[in-house]
């Protein structure tokens, strides 16, 4: 994967956010009743930390965000969706961070924020279970909260 979402992956990514809305009974064209993800903010960084190299791709739909973040070392991807306000999309190498796999693998709830034009960040947090962040290419921005799950690849 490169740094920059290729017009067919922004394609697939488009279609797997779709999938997913259509699953989980979302109409992303409107705004959620719930916007903010329960996220418990105790101190990350008090603990050991394990790291590992990760990619994390966003697609907005205005008052909805579709993430994916895929984490081949542990063999998992999280995928879930989110209320908010943004647009556009990004693909992102990055890291993520915790301190406990099994937490984090069983946290649903999840904040994101990004910023791109051109280069920008990204930045996802399942709050003191663990943080992806990233930098790369894309277009747009937003911030959100939601909830997903943990796949096995």
């Amino acid at each position: 994967m490169s740094d920059q979402l290729t017009t067919e992956e922004v394609s697939t990514l488009k279609k797997n956010a779709e999938a997913y809305f259509k699953e989980q009974g979302i109409d992303p064209s409107k705004k959620p009743e719930k916007q903010s993800a329960n996220i418990d903010g105790k101190d990350l960084l008090s603990k050991s930390i394990i790291t590992h190299p990760c990619f994390i791709r966003a697609t907005s739909y205005l008052v909805y965000t579709y993430i994916e973040v895929l984490v081949p070392a542990i063999g998992y991807t999280f995928k879930g969706s989110s209320g908010g306000l943004g647009i556009g999309d990004i693909g992102a190498a990055g890291v993520i961070y915790y301190t406990d796999e099994a937490k984090l693998l069983s946290t649903e709830a999840f904040g994101v924020v990004y910023g791109a034009e051109y280069g920008g960040v990204l930045q996802v947090t399942w709050g003191s279970h663990g943080n992806a962040t990233a930098a790369g290419i894309g277009e747009g921005g937003g911030a959100f909260g939601g909830s997903g799950k943990w796949e096995k690849n």
